[in-house]
């Protein structure tokens, strides 16, 4: 016998829109506060402040995740005769759907509840005269689901009774269904338990439920908004609070630890490693008195990238000169390229592998993994004595600041981004730049893009010789060097 399939496509793109919007700004997010009413019997209600995070992720993947399976459901054929189980299961999935999304709305909106209200006061798609859409879903959820043995939070349905009760919901698109007038799609006996009254008899039309889920998900729409406006008002609160300068701290380590809470307030976890780069610097205490001067331009340079480091954070933004100490430049900041000096095109070029185990040293690796990172940089140790006087026996600490230096010193003598935009002083450099040179650095000129560090790797050597490359952002949460 033939019997009538309903299947729906509900906009999953809405949902995956919504996840990249949250993520944009995730740290304002992680930030964001909502409030919940407590209620103990015996007691005052109270309001109190919460972190929404958590409840954010949960409906972000409960949405999601309900609409994709919602996506699969064929309704209409359940193996049982007798209940429409299939639509049972439909209507609590709606439901997870519905009050995610509202649950949401509410956590970005705050007060403003015009655009729940306008869905839930409708008439429209349910088009029942005895109460709004909102009313008669719950309703219908109600007497079939979740409450058939009493249902009563709704009595403008119940036609004066106290209760109604559903023994069970059928499917009315085969056989006697078929001869209804009405052309049903679901037929929901209903008892009203008085003395005489006749069972209640409620058509259902699966169209209208899929528009009424449709009208929340295009809500989404309206969230993504408030989203937007949350983090530009976010964003301007952060700007409008001055920033301490350098002149508030005692020394350059106090003021790198403030940049580096400031920075992870503002713009999330993720970069925390710059800044412990660059407090090492700050922090070494040298073995061969000739590095000093060498290290002291290497500070001065760092103390110059501050100060557009703190414009950066103060106006909110890594665009622009006065944000970044970087010319005609796209995604890349003076500090973080003084924190990791590029060395594809000079002394350094050759020796990537080498330098990519300098990380054993930095973190709390094993004796054999720091015993093989001081190996390898025996291989490129007169590299590395062409700018810095290098024994490879200092401290780990040492040696990691001695290579950096190396690095940048050696930028200082290529063609560069950093040494085209860092001043042609001997506050940062062993010698001048002649006019020649300078013009010769500045010419054909190509914007440098700085790889992110979402999207950066590092390379590991296997047991069988072979080469494994990961991202640096999971290198680092699994030796414990950065946040989710």
């Amino acid at each position: 016998m033939h019997k009538t399939i309903f299947t729906h496509k509900f906009n999953l793109d809405k949902a995956k829109e919504l996840r990249e919007k949250v993520n944009e700004y995730q740290n304002l997010s992680l930030e964001k506060e909502d409030k919940i009413i407590k209620r103990e019997k015996g007691k005052k209600d109270e309001i109190l402040p919460y972190l929404a995070w958590d409840r954010i992720c949960v409906i972000m993947d409960r949405i999601e995740d309900t609409l994709d399976y919602m996506n699969t459901m064929k309704l209409g054929n359940c193996r049982s005769y007798r209940a429409a189980f299939d639509f049972y299961e439909f209507i609590n999935c709606a439901y997870v759907v519905i009050d995610c999304i509202k649950k949401l709305y509410i956590i970005y909106a705050g007060d403003d509840l015009k655009g729940i209200k306008n869905i839930e006061d409708s008439h429209c798609v349910f088009q029942n005269p005895n109460g709004t859409d909102c009313r008669y879903f719950e309703y219908v959820r109600s007497l079939c689901v979740v409450h058939p043995a009493e249902t009563n939070r709704q009595p403008e349905f119940l036609n004066g009774a106290l209760f109604h009760c559903c023994p069970f919901v059928v499917w009315a698109t085969s056989g006697v269904g078929l001869l209804r007038s009405d052309k049903r799609d679901l037929s929901v006996q209903v008892y009203e338990s008085k003395e005489d009254a006749p069972t209640v008899d409620i058509p259902l039309y699966m169209n209208q439920f899929y528009a009424y889920v449709d009208k929340w998900v295009n809500l989404i729409g309206v969230i993504i908004k408030n989203i937007d406006n949350y983090n530009i008002r976010k964003y301007d609160e952060w700007r409008n609070k001055k920033l301490k300068s350098q002149d508030d701290f005692e020394n350059e380590i106090d003021y790198i630890k403030y940049l580096k809470d400031e920075n992870t307030k503002r713009f999330g976890s993720g970069c925390e490693y710059l800044y412990d780069d660059a407090l090492r610097i700050f922090k070494v205490n040298l073995s061969d008195k000739r590095n000093i001067e060498k290290l002291e331009k290497y500070k001065n340079a760092i103390r110059y990238s501050l100060t557009f480091l703190h414009n950066s954070l103060q106006n909110m933004s890594n665009e622009g000169f006065q944000n970044t100490g970087i010319k005609n430049s796209e995604g890349v900041e003076l500090f973080s390229l003084l924190n990791s000096p590029a060395y594809n095109r000079n002394d350094f070029e050759n020796c990537g592998y080498q330098l990519s185990k300098i990380c054993y040293l930095e973190y709390d690796y094993s004796y054999e993994d720091k015993y093989y990172a001081r190996y390898l940089l025996n291989e490129i140790k007169d590299n590395i004595n062409k700018y810095v006087f290098f024994t490879n026996k200092e401290s780990d600490e040492e040696v990691v600041v001695l290579v950096n230096l190396a690095l940048y010193l050696s930028s200082l003598t290529h063609k560069s981004t950093l040494n085209r935009n860092l001043p042609n002083d001997l506050q940062y450099r062993i010698s001048k730049l002649s006019d020649d040179e300078i013009n010769k650095l500045n010419e054909n000129e190509v914007p440098h893009k700085q790889v992110k560090p979402e999207d950066a790797y590092i390379s590991f050597e296997n047991e069988d010789g072979s080469i494994k490359r990961i991202k640096v952002i999971d290198y680092l949460k699994s030796i414990g060097g950065k946040n989710e």
